[in-house]
C-alpha cells in the first residue's frame, strides 16, 4: 500500500480542495474535490473521507 501512496503522492496535478467538514467527537467526516492525472487525462473526484481522532493522531 505505501508503495502506491507514494506514486500518488508524486503527481504533479494532485490536489485536493476541503468542500465541507463535519466533527463529531473523535470524528472527522471530511468532503472533498480531488484532481489528479487519470490514465486518460487530468480530471476529478469527490471523495468522502471519515477519521477518528485519538491521541491527537489520525
Amino acid at each position: 500500500m505505501r508503495s502506491k501512496i507514494l506514486i500518488r503522492f508524486s503527481e504533479p496535478d494532485l490536489r485536493a480542495e476541503l468542500l465541507q467538514r463535519t466533527v463529531m467527537g473523535p470524528i472527522v467526516v471530511d468532503y472533498e474535490r480531488i484532481t489528479r492525472n487519470f490514465p486518460e487525462g487530468k480530471g476529478t473526484v469527490e471523495m468522502l473521507c471519515v477519521y477518528e481522532v485519538a491521541n491527537g493522531l489520525i
